[in-house]
């Protein structure tokens, strides 16, 4: 055992299973898991062989790295025979959950009775926190159907229950999936304070682009409960938490002009809407930056300002094609035909003809 605790791989592992890793913040654990794979192997005792495997398989899952996430279940499944009955649920709840990024979802029951098995052998000071593992993931199946209520009944009793939660992970997947099983049952009052829980939760483990995430919903359900100013202050916190350019940084543009919208103020919306592609643009994210066009452009629509917005696509059309080309401005041409629906032939052409005339008088 000394011998095994002396690999420098083994420190890796230990500090990537005392990571509380929330959602994207898993993150954090893949990279130096990654490494641990590449020092000496051979010389990794099996044991610590099984635990590397199951927690790097349960990052790359999280982050979406789904091949390679099922790689590393193959590894540890290799090494279970000899394994502790918590390492066979670990295993079987993380393969139901990968099933379920694959929506095959009929695989999932014999995976879960696997689970379910290993759990009956667990040691008494262990099976809460494990029940709770394959808890989350019926709920996470739950979900996946659209079933709402089986979620309360799975998981809300638990928060309140000594054992249930030894690993942060876990509660932070329980914590989100009551909110937006609250959320989705119009309970927008019971999935607000679950999520300000989750952003307290995510604040306290230093995960800020889950925070972010945490307190777009939480300005959702605010707007759900006809709090406008509380929903956006919620939003603003969250886009100053989140990266521009990511995930999370999208959503929260995208939920700011919304509100706006639903406020009544139209011009707010229309600059938020450009500010998301401003930023899409300056990360060079080709495909955000024309979804981002897309919304400005129903927003003038909207608004009834034809005109204005043909302007701008004609010139990001040709923006767009002279720097990279005809495919890349190709998507710009089914924005312009809405214009053309919406204005009808004659009118379309009438405005065609008017910047036209413009082009050729500068």
């Amino acid at each position: 055992m000394a011998e095994a605790q002396a690999h420098p791989a083994v420190a890796l592992i230990l500090e990537a299973e005392a990571e509380p890793a929330l959602g994207y913040a898993h993150a954090r654990i893949t990279e130096p898991l990654a490494v641990a794979t590449q020092l000496d192997p051979e010389r990794l005792p099996e044991p610590w062989v099984l635990r590397l495997a199951l927690r790097l398989a349960e990052g790359l899952l999280q982050a979406g790295t789904l091949d390679r996430a099922g790689t590393w279940l193959t590894v540890a499944g290799e090494r279970l025979d000899a394994g502790r009955p918590t390492d066979r649920v670990a295993h079987a709840t993380l393969t139901a959950r990968l099933r379920l990024r694959h929506d095959r979802h009929a695989d999932l029951a014999p995976t879960l009775a696997t689970a379910r098995a290993a759990l009956a052998q667990a040691a008494p000071e262990d099976r809460e926190a494990l029940e709770t593992r394959v808890r989350l993931v019926e709920a996470e199946a739950a979900w996946a159907q659209a079933r709402f209520r089986p979620i309360l009944d799975l998981l809300a009793g638990r928060l309140h229950q000594a054992g249930a939660f030894r690993r942060v992970d876990d509660l932070w997947r329980a914590q989100r999936l009551l909110g937006l099983a609250r959320h989705a049952r119009l309970d927008f009052a019971g999935a607000a304070e679950q999520f300000a829980a989750e952003v307290a939760l995510c604040e306290h483990h230093e995960a800020p682009i889950d925070q972010a995430e945490a307190l777009l919903y939480l300005g959702r359900c605010r707007l759900g409960a006809h709090d406008g100013a509380g929903a956006m202050a919620a939003f603003e916190r969250a886009r100053a938490l989140a990266p521009e350019g990511s995930a999370p940084f999208d959503q929260v543009v995208g939920a700011v002009a919304l509100a706006r919208l639903a406020q009544g103020d139209e011009d707010g919306a229309l600059a938020e809407a450009q500010a998301g592609a401003i930023a899409a643009a300056r990360a060079d994210d080709h495909r955000r930056y024309v979804e981002w066009i897309g919304v400005t452009t129903h927003l003038h629509r909207i608004l009834g300002r034809h005109e204005a917005i043909y302007r701008q696509l004609l010139a990001i059309y040709g923006t767009l094609k002279r720097s990279l080309g005809d495919d890349a401005a190709a998507p710009i041409l089914p924005l312009i035909d809405r214009l053309r629906a919406d204005l009808g032939n004659e009118g379309f052409e009438a405005l065609s003809q008017k910047l036209l005339s413009e082009q050729t008088r500068h």
